[in-house]
Protein backbone atom coordinates (compact mmCIF):
# COMPACT_ATOMS: atom_id res chain seq x y z
CA UNK A 1 0.00 0.00 0.00
CA UNK A 2 1.54 3.50 -1.05
CA UNK A 3 0.62 6.90 0.50
CA UNK A 4 1.37 10.41 -0.91
CA UNK A 5 3.42 12.96 0.87
CA UNK A 6 0.96 15.99 1.05
CA UNK A 7 4.44 18.32 0.64
CA UNK A 8 7.02 16.96 -1.69
CA UNK A 9 4.68 14.77 -3.58
CA UNK A 10 6.84 11.58 -2.68
CA UNK A 11 5.50 8.05 -3.08
CA UNK A 12 5.57 6.46 0.48
CA UNK A 13 5.21 3.05 0.88
CA UNK A 14 3.20 2.75 4.13
CA UNK A 15 4.65 -0.15 5.59
CA UNK A 16 8.31 1.79 5.70
CA UNK A 17 6.80 4.48 6.99
CA UNK A 18 5.37 2.44 9.99
CA UNK A 19 8.41 1.42 10.75
CA UNK A 20 10.11 4.34 11.15
CA UNK A 21 7.69 5.59 13.49
CA UNK A 22 7.65 2.23 15.74
CA UNK A 23 9.87 3.60 18.13
CA UNK A 24 7.98 6.79 18.92
CA UNK A 25 4.01 5.53 17.80
CA UNK A 26 1.69 3.34 20.47
CA UNK A 27 1.93 -0.28 19.95
CA UNK A 28 -1.20 -0.63 17.95
CA UNK A 29 -0.72 2.66 15.56
CA UNK A 30 1.33 0.43 13.10
CA UNK A 31 -1.00 -2.15 12.17
CA UNK A 32 -3.66 0.09 11.48
CA UNK A 33 -4.90 0.62 7.86
CA UNK A 34 -6.47 3.83 7.63
CA UNK A 35 -8.16 4.75 4.09
CA UNK A 36 -9.76 8.34 3.75
CA UNK A 37 -11.61 9.44 0.55
CA UNK A 38 -10.16 12.86 0.96
CA UNK A 39 -12.23 15.65 -0.28
CA UNK A 40 -9.89 17.74 -2.47
CA UNK A 41 -9.08 15.01 -4.49
CA UNK A 42 -12.54 13.18 -4.66
CA UNK A 43 -14.13 16.47 -5.30
CA UNK A 44 -16.76 15.86 -2.81
CA UNK A 45 -18.35 17.85 -0.32
CA UNK A 46 -16.29 17.61 2.58
CA UNK A 47 -16.97 15.89 5.86
CA UNK A 48 -17.30 12.58 4.56
CA UNK A 49 -14.63 10.00 4.32
CA UNK A 50 -14.09 6.21 5.52
CA UNK A 51 -12.10 4.40 8.47
CA UNK A 52 -10.75 1.07 7.53
CA UNK A 53 -9.01 -0.73 10.88
CA UNK A 54 -7.78 -4.16 10.82
CA UNK A 55 -10.07 -6.86 11.38
CA UNK A 56 -7.93 -8.61 14.42
CA UNK A 57 -7.31 -5.46 16.11
CA UNK A 58 -10.69 -3.91 16.24
CA UNK A 59 -11.72 -4.41 19.76
CA UNK A 60 -8.23 -2.72 20.64
CA UNK A 61 -9.79 0.38 19.82
CA UNK A 62 -11.55 2.54 20.95
CA UNK A 63 -14.01 6.28 19.76
CA UNK A 64 -12.11 9.46 20.83
CA UNK A 65 -16.08 10.95 20.57
CA UNK A 66 -18.83 9.09 21.83
CA UNK A 67 -22.66 9.12 20.23
CA UNK A 68 -25.76 7.48 19.73
CA UNK A 69 -25.09 5.79 16.99
CA UNK A 70 -21.93 3.61 18.74
CA UNK A 71 -23.39 2.49 21.48
CA UNK A 72 -25.76 -0.63 22.55
CA UNK A 73 -28.21 0.95 25.45
CA UNK A 74 -30.31 -0.81 27.85
CA UNK A 75 -34.09 -0.76 28.08
CA UNK A 76 -33.90 2.60 30.45
CA UNK A 77 -31.67 4.24 27.36
CA UNK A 78 -28.52 3.73 29.30
CA UNK A 79 -24.96 3.02 27.53
CA UNK A 80 -23.94 -0.54 27.85
CA UNK A 81 -21.11 -0.80 25.65
CA UNK A 82 -19.43 0.27 22.22
CA UNK A 83 -21.83 -1.30 19.15
CA UNK A 84 -18.86 -4.62 17.32
CA UNK A 85 -19.43 -3.16 13.92
CA UNK A 86 -18.64 0.02 12.09
CA UNK A 87 -21.09 2.09 13.79
CA UNK A 88 -18.92 2.12 16.78
CA UNK A 89 -16.92 5.10 15.08
CA UNK A 90 -19.93 6.84 14.25
CA UNK A 91 -21.46 9.71 16.40
CA UNK A 92 -24.50 11.19 15.52
CA UNK A 93 -26.25 12.61 12.84
CA UNK A 94 -25.21 11.51 9.14
CA UNK A 95 -24.91 13.50 6.87
CA UNK A 96 -27.16 11.74 4.02
CA UNK A 97 -27.09 14.90 1.52
CA UNK A 98 -23.33 14.41 1.38
CA UNK A 99 -23.25 10.99 0.91
CA UNK A 100 -25.05 11.47 -2.29
CA UNK A 101 -22.45 13.83 -3.27
CA UNK A 102 -20.14 11.37 -3.24
CA UNK A 103 -22.17 8.89 -5.02
CA UNK A 104 -22.19 11.48 -7.90
CA UNK A 105 -18.68 12.35 -8.03
CA UNK A 106 -17.33 8.49 -7.80
CA UNK A 107 -19.99 8.53 -10.70
CA UNK A 108 -18.13 11.96 -12.42
CA UNK A 109 -14.74 10.18 -12.19
CA UNK A 110 -15.96 7.02 -13.35
CA UNK A 111 -17.58 8.08 -16.05
CA UNK A 112 -14.43 10.04 -17.36
CA UNK A 113 -11.96 6.42 -16.53
CA UNK A 114 -10.99 3.98 -14.10
CA UNK A 115 -8.86 4.80 -11.66
CA UNK A 116 -5.25 3.71 -13.12
CA UNK A 117 -6.49 6.03 -16.25
CA UNK A 118 -7.08 9.11 -13.53
CA UNK A 119 -4.15 8.45 -11.89
CA UNK A 120 -1.72 8.08 -15.51
CA UNK A 121 -3.33 11.45 -16.22
CA UNK A 122 -2.57 13.22 -13.06
CA UNK A 123 0.42 12.37 -13.61
CA UNK A 124 1.43 13.64 -16.89
CA UNK A 125 -0.35 16.61 -16.01
CA UNK A 126 1.72 17.17 -13.15
CA UNK A 127 5.19 16.40 -14.91
CA UNK A 128 4.08 18.83 -17.65
CA UNK A 129 4.07 21.51 -15.08
CA UNK A 130 7.15 20.39 -13.36
CA UNK A 131 8.72 20.48 -16.28
CA UNK A 132 7.51 24.12 -17.20
CA UNK A 133 8.59 25.20 -13.76
CA UNK A 134 11.85 23.87 -13.83
CA UNK A 135 12.29 25.99 -16.66
CA UNK A 136 12.31 29.14 -15.54
CA UNK A 137 15.83 30.12 -13.30
CA UNK A 138 14.35 31.27 -10.28
CA UNK A 139 12.71 28.66 -9.49
CA UNK A 140 13.71 25.26 -7.31
CA UNK A 141 11.40 22.28 -7.43
CA UNK A 142 11.70 20.47 -4.81
CA UNK A 143 11.35 16.99 -6.22
CA UNK A 144 14.00 16.42 -9.25
CA UNK A 145 11.95 13.87 -10.79
CA UNK A 146 8.52 14.36 -11.83
CA UNK A 147 6.41 14.02 -9.17
CA UNK A 148 4.10 10.47 -8.32
CA UNK A 149 0.61 13.21 -7.70
CA UNK A 150 -0.86 16.04 -8.67
CA UNK A 151 1.36 18.19 -6.03
CA UNK A 152 4.48 20.26 -7.66
CA UNK A 153 5.85 22.12 -4.59
CA UNK A 154 8.56 24.75 -5.30
CA UNK A 155 10.87 27.55 -4.29
CA UNK A 156 11.44 31.19 -5.31
CA UNK A 157 14.31 33.17 -5.68
CA UNK A 158 12.72 36.75 -5.00
CA UNK A 159 12.59 39.43 -3.26
CA UNK A 160 8.94 38.75 -2.57
CA UNK A 161 7.81 35.69 -0.28
CA UNK A 162 6.07 33.16 -1.14
CA UNK A 163 2.89 34.45 0.51
CA UNK A 164 3.17 37.62 -1.41
CA UNK A 165 3.55 35.98 -5.27
CA UNK A 166 0.64 33.35 -3.58
CA UNK A 167 -1.63 36.41 -3.00
CA UNK A 168 -0.86 37.92 -6.38
CA UNK A 169 -1.45 34.61 -8.35
CA UNK A 170 -4.88 34.29 -6.17
CA UNK A 171 -5.88 37.11 -7.89
CA UNK A 172 -5.60 36.46 -11.11
CA UNK A 173 -7.44 33.35 -10.38
CA UNK A 174 -5.07 30.72 -9.51
CA UNK A 175 -4.95 29.10 -6.17
CA UNK A 176 -1.92 27.94 -4.68
CA UNK A 177 -0.61 27.45 -1.18
CA UNK A 178 2.07 28.02 0.77
CA UNK A 179 3.84 25.67 2.99
CA UNK A 180 5.54 26.22 6.07
CA UNK A 181 7.76 23.66 6.62
CA UNK A 182 9.71 23.58 3.72
CA UNK A 183 8.94 27.24 2.92
CA UNK A 184 7.66 26.83 -0.72
CA UNK A 185 4.59 26.59 -2.60
CA UNK A 186 2.54 24.21 -3.82
CA UNK A 187 0.36 23.69 -6.89
CA UNK A 188 -2.21 21.08 -7.01
CA UNK A 189 -3.33 19.53 -10.48
CA UNK A 190 -6.31 16.91 -10.98
CA UNK A 191 -6.95 14.78 -14.27
CA UNK A 192 -9.55 16.89 -15.16
CA UNK A 193 -6.42 20.34 -15.40
CA UNK A 194 -6.40 21.67 -18.62
CA UNK A 195 -3.02 21.86 -20.65
CA UNK A 196 -3.82 25.86 -21.12
CA UNK A 197 -4.69 26.40 -17.59
CA UNK A 198 -0.94 25.01 -16.89
CA UNK A 199 0.22 26.90 -19.39
CA UNK A 200 -1.91 30.38 -18.20
CA UNK A 201 -0.09 29.55 -14.50
CA UNK A 202 3.23 29.37 -15.91
CA UNK A 203 2.85 32.55 -17.88
CA UNK A 204 1.47 34.20 -14.33
CA UNK A 205 4.27 32.91 -12.33
CA UNK A 206 6.97 33.86 -14.86
CA UNK A 207 5.65 37.38 -14.99
CA UNK A 208 5.60 37.93 -11.52
CA UNK A 209 9.09 36.29 -10.21
CA UNK A 210 10.74 38.87 -13.00
CA UNK A 211 9.18 41.79 -11.26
Amino acid sequence: TWAFSNMSSSCLRITCTCSRSRPRAPSWLQDVSVRCSQARFRAHPAGVGALYIRPEIFNLLNPTFIGWRGINIDEKGQPIDFKNNGEKFEVATSSYPQYEGLRAAISVHNHWGNAEQRYQQICQLSEYLWQDLSKISAINCLKNSPPKSGLVSFTVDSSMSHKSIVNKLEKQGFLLRTLRDPDCIRACVHYFTLPDEIEQLIKAISLIVSQ
